[in-house]
Protein backbone atom coordinates (compact mmCIF):
# COMPACT_ATOMS: atom_id res chain seq x y z
CA UNK A 1 0.00 0.00 0.00
CA UNK A 2 2.50 2.17 1.04
CA UNK A 3 4.47 1.42 -2.71
CA UNK A 4 0.98 2.31 -4.30
CA UNK A 5 1.00 5.53 -2.58
CA UNK A 6 4.20 6.74 -3.23
CA UNK A 7 3.50 5.85 -7.12
CA UNK A 8 0.41 8.19 -6.82
CA UNK A 9 1.97 11.33 -4.86
CA UNK A 10 4.93 11.29 -7.95
CA UNK A 11 2.31 11.36 -10.81
CA UNK A 12 0.10 13.43 -9.37
CA UNK A 13 3.35 15.76 -8.71
CA UNK A 14 4.20 15.46 -11.86
CA UNK A 15 0.78 15.95 -13.52
CA UNK A 16 0.65 19.33 -11.56
CA UNK A 17 4.13 20.34 -13.11
CA UNK A 18 2.77 19.08 -16.69
CA UNK A 19 -0.21 21.25 -16.34
CA UNK A 20 1.61 24.00 -15.29
CA UNK A 21 4.29 24.00 -17.93
CA UNK A 22 1.47 23.99 -20.30
CA UNK A 23 -0.66 26.91 -18.70
CA UNK A 24 2.16 28.92 -19.24
CA UNK A 25 3.58 28.14 -22.70
CA UNK A 26 2.67 29.90 -25.34
CA UNK A 27 1.65 27.41 -28.48
CA UNK A 28 -1.29 26.85 -30.99
CA UNK A 29 -1.79 27.63 -34.72
CA UNK A 30 0.11 30.54 -36.40
CA UNK A 31 -1.26 33.38 -38.17
CA UNK A 32 1.07 36.01 -40.36
CA UNK A 33 -1.36 39.24 -41.10
CA UNK A 34 0.32 42.27 -43.11
CA UNK A 35 -0.59 45.39 -42.43
CA UNK A 36 0.52 48.74 -43.70
CA UNK A 37 3.63 46.62 -45.56
CA UNK A 38 4.39 45.39 -41.93
CA UNK A 39 4.35 41.06 -40.79
CA UNK A 40 2.38 40.89 -37.54
CA UNK A 41 2.46 37.23 -35.69
CA UNK A 42 -0.63 36.05 -34.15
CA UNK A 43 -1.02 32.81 -32.03
CA UNK A 44 -4.64 30.70 -32.41
CA UNK A 45 -5.05 28.67 -29.59
CA UNK A 46 -8.17 26.68 -27.62
CA UNK A 47 -9.00 27.77 -23.81
CA UNK A 48 -11.68 25.79 -21.95
CA UNK A 49 -13.10 24.81 -25.47
CA UNK A 50 -12.68 28.38 -26.64
CA UNK A 51 -10.43 29.06 -29.69
CA UNK A 52 -8.73 32.57 -28.67
CA UNK A 53 -6.23 34.67 -30.44
CA UNK A 54 -2.76 36.44 -28.91
CA UNK A 55 -0.95 39.12 -30.60
CA UNK A 56 2.80 37.83 -30.15
CA UNK A 57 4.20 41.34 -32.24
CA UNK A 58 6.11 42.09 -35.19
CA UNK A 59 7.36 39.09 -37.66
CA UNK A 60 10.80 37.64 -36.59
CA UNK A 61 12.09 34.47 -37.64
CA UNK A 62 12.99 33.40 -33.79
CA UNK A 63 9.63 33.95 -32.55
CA UNK A 64 8.37 31.50 -35.26
CA UNK A 65 10.70 29.47 -34.17
CA UNK A 66 10.20 29.54 -30.76
CA UNK A 67 6.74 28.88 -31.39
CA UNK A 68 7.41 26.07 -33.52
CA UNK A 69 9.35 24.26 -31.00
CA UNK A 70 6.75 25.13 -28.55
CA UNK A 71 4.42 23.41 -30.39
CA UNK A 72 6.35 20.47 -30.52
CA UNK A 73 7.55 20.34 -26.56
CA UNK A 74 2.96 21.08 -25.77
CA UNK A 75 2.54 17.71 -28.11
CA UNK A 76 4.71 15.88 -26.10
CA UNK A 77 3.94 17.07 -23.10
CA UNK A 78 0.15 16.34 -23.59
CA UNK A 79 1.17 12.76 -24.40
CA UNK A 80 2.86 12.54 -21.19
CA UNK A 81 -0.17 13.82 -19.04
CA UNK A 82 -2.31 11.27 -21.10
CA UNK A 83 -0.20 8.16 -20.42
CA UNK A 84 -0.10 9.25 -16.33
CA UNK A 85 -3.89 9.95 -16.80
CA UNK A 86 -4.25 6.28 -17.21
CA UNK A 87 -1.89 5.11 -14.74
CA UNK A 88 -3.75 7.05 -12.42
CA UNK A 89 -6.92 5.18 -13.50
CA UNK A 90 -5.40 1.82 -13.64
CA UNK A 91 -4.53 2.63 -9.95
CA UNK A 92 -8.20 3.89 -9.22
CA UNK A 93 -9.66 0.46 -10.38
CA UNK A 94 -7.14 -1.97 -9.05
CA UNK A 95 -7.92 0.22 -5.30
CA UNK A 96 -11.56 -0.60 -6.34
CA UNK A 97 -11.34 -3.59 -7.20
CA UNK A 98 -9.11 -4.23 -4.03
CA UNK A 99 -11.65 -2.61 -1.49
CA UNK A 100 -15.03 -4.79 -2.78
CA UNK A 101 -16.49 -6.79 -0.67
CA UNK A 102 -18.07 -9.86 -2.81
Amino acid sequence: MKKNKNKLDILLEKKMIIESQLRNTLYGSIEIKVKNNKRYIYVHYRKDEKVLTKYIGEYSDEKIKQINFNNDMVKELKNQKKKINKELDEMLYQFYLNNIDI
